[in-house]
């Protein structure tokens, strides 16, 4: 059984380029912080990533808010590359 509706990068190049930035963001920016939370020991030192973790947040909300159109998605209607990985790392 797969996804109702396939996923799939934008076939424009331009938002394709978009797409794949952002993903890499997530990558960078949220990613990366929630690996150090979990590795990390000390509370202190949990602190700035929480506050990246934030700030990832906000301005994933902005550009959902750019992109989507009023719709559920960040391409639209149908869930699409930015929504499977920014989805994946909200749990």
């Amino acid at each position: 059984m797969g996804f109702p509706v396939s996923p799939k990068k934008p076939s424009d190049p331009y938002d394709c380029a978009i797409a794949r930035l952002w993903v890499a963001y997530l990558d960078d920016k949220l990613f990366s912080s929630m690996r150090r939370i979990i590795f990390t020991k000390d509370e202190e030192a949990k602190k700035p990533n929480f506050e990246q973790m934030e700030e990832v947040r906000l301005r994933m909300e902005e550009l959902l808010g750019k992109c989507s159109k009023g719709k559920g998605f960040f391409g639209g209607d149908q869930i699409g590359f930015i929504d499977i990985v920014f989805g994946s790392l909200l749990s």
